[in-house]
């Protein structure tokens, strides 16, 4: 679930304004806490640095950097391993408070407003070849990271799929630009517009200044569209869930197409095909235009067709993504409250189950049905890139293509679902295309991204003013009941560390007691690549060990005076 955040100017320290911090609701049952995750970014609303990621067919005049600069390598097509770091001084990638922004200093226009094409996977890791698995079948998006500027280490701002969507394209996050501890929408149950009638979501906004706006399958969730975002209505996928029966549970996470239920649309009916036919009358509309399409797929249950599954494609044992996990449980020295916990088969898709060892056969089998859905969903996006070129529009578009989320642990630990506080639990994979920035093209960067800013992010590379962009802050959406909640867990992320504080939480004011602190997380993460989803440092909780307490110290106060801006 995600969301964002500009934070007033405040006088922490600079390295903190780049942290990533993630939020959870711990909901209390007489015996084990449920959690979803909200992933925030602390920026600073006066003071944001700017990634000139394409500068969106502007004529910059001496622009001006606002901070210090990021350091971004020279990417690989193949994916294999970075060169030596570089600092962009001109093109200037910088560290975005969240994500990325682009500050333009005396713009002029010089060329026509921009297309926007917004591809959206659901439940992705970063588990492609570009992003250095290489025992992955993703071309397609590998070829789109050769041409763009790929973000290592982006983040959704909420570990779940409807708050996620519902933020992202609605200044509520990367639909809104708004985060959910602002909103309070956590589920799945309502719509903004039942209480936020006015607010202005991402297409809307382009809708409002001339666009042509639609969309095919998943981009918000599933039965919660927004047709006032739209010049020509959207379509939405339907859900298709395995036949059940055989050894994999009540609800089978995976199955091929011939093996699935009744309903006989796929993504390659109701997104993919659908999505085509919309990207076509967008060209035709004589407009500029904001096409989305989103793929279902790897979202389970793992429906895909024949030659995109079997030992032919991902054979069993034969690399790195059936492996047994190295980490196969929680993490050590975890508080209680931190797993996402359920009672229920920890084969049905709607649960989670930290401290259950998941047999290596079951595991394996499960992660060769993910990386073939992975394959499936790279296949379908690279139909829509091929559609581009064909309509002789790719020089003109921006391409945007994210996950709303990733699945968690999918690979690694045995939290097979979502809404955890972890490293892996909120980073996705990011790629933006803008074909007239050719010092953008090919390149990777470690900024701090976060889906939130896509909204400004894109308005700005549009050429409109980031004035014109709602600010993204709100106090009232009642979505979801708050008394369920005892406890909030924040996690703060620096390019070291990743802290998170367990404190108690107030449910008449939605405010914390850090006098209170119930339990504290401390993750090393310094030689973390985003890439080795085994690293050890993610699974061991330092937090008590006495060579890391200033740190947990120094993180803490950071934390806590963050959090302080917000309410």
């Amino acid at each position: 679930m995600g969301w964002g955040l500009y934070v007033p100017h405040c006088s922490l320290p600079l390295w903190s304004r780049v942290l990533s911090l993630q939020l959870r609701f711990a909901v209390a049952t007489q015996f084990k806490p449920l959690s979803l995750s909200l992933s925030l970014s602390l920026s600073n609303q006066f003071n944001f640095l700017s990634l000139f990621l394409s500068l969106s067919k502007l004529k910059i005049s001496q622009p001006t950097i606002l901070s210090s600069l990021a350091t971004t390598g020279k990417h690989q097509q193949s994916g294999t391993d970075r060169s030596d770091a570089m600092t962009v001084s001109q093109t200037a990638v910088s560290m975005a408070t969240g994500l990325v922004f682009l500050a333009v200093v005396n713009g002029v226009w010089s060329m026509e407003q921009p297309n926007i094409l917004y591809l959206v996977a659901d439940d992705m890791r970063s588990e492609l070849n570009t992003y250095g698995h290489h025992f992955m079948i993703t071309p397609n998006l590998d070829a789109l990271a050769a041409s763009g500027l790929q973000f290592d280490f982006a983040s959704t701002q909420f570990a779940y799929c409807a708050p996620s969507r519902n933020s992202h394209f609605s200044l509520q996050s990367f639909m809104t630009g708004r985060r959910p501890d602002r909103t309070g929408c956590l589920n799945f149950m309502h719509k903004f517009r039942d209480f936020h009638p006015n607010w202005t979501t991402m297409p809307e906004f382009f809708k409002d200044r001339g666009y042509f706006t639609t969309s095919a399958g998943k981009i918000y969730h599933d039965g919660m569209d927004d047709p006032k975002s739209w010049s020509y209505p959207s379509n939405q996928t339907a859900w298709i869930q395995c036949g059940a029966g055989d050894e994999t549970g009540q609800f089978n996470n995976y199955c091929g197409i011939t093996n699935s239920s009744a309903n006989p649309y796929t993504d390659e009916d109701l997104a993919l095909t659908e999505g085509l036919k919309r990207l076509e009358l967008a060209v035709n509309s004589g407009q500029p235009w904001w096409v989305s399409i989103g793929v279902h797929r790897p979202h389970a249950p793992y429906r895909v067709p024949a030659g995109f599954y079997g030992p032919e494609v991902y054979p069993p044992g034969s690399n790195d993504a059936v492996q047994s996990p190295k980490h196969p449980g929680p993490a050590t020295d975890g508080p209680f409250m931190a797993g996402n916990w359920n009672d229920g088969d920890i084969t049905d898709p709607a649960h989670g189950c930290p401290t259950c060892i998941i047999p290596s056969n079951r595991t394996d089998e499960y992660r060769r049905w993910y990386m073939a859905a992975i394959t499936y969903s790279d296949h379908m996006l690279g139909q829509a890139l091929q559609k581009l070129e064909e309509l002789g529009q790719a020089n003109n578009t921006i391409v945007v293509f994210h996950s709303g989320g990733p699945l968690s642990n999918e690979a690694t630990l045995n939290e097979w679902s979502k809404k955890t506080d972890s490293e892996l639990a909120v980073h996705v994979p990011l790629i933006i295309r803008v074909p007239w920035k050719p010092s953008s093209q090919g390149q990777r960067t470690i900024v701090k991204a976060e889906l939130v800013d896509l909204y400004r992010t894109l308005a700005e590379l549009a050429g409109f003013n980031q004035d014109q962009v709602s600010q993204c802050n709100s106090n009232a959406c009642a979505y979801v009941d708050v008394s369920q909640f005892d406890y909030i867990g924040y996690t703060i992320r620096d390019h070291n560390y990743r802290y998170t504080a367990w404190v108690p939480f107030d449910n008449s004011t939605m405010r914390v007691d850090w006098s209170r602190l119930q339990a504290e997380e401390l993750y090393d993460l310094s030689d973390f690549d985003g890439r080795d989803f085994d690293y050890d440092g993610i699974y061991g909780n330092v937090a008590g060990n006495s060579t890391h307490q200033a740190t947990v110290k120094r993180l803490r106060q950071a934390l806590e005076a963050a959090v302080a801006t917000w309410h």
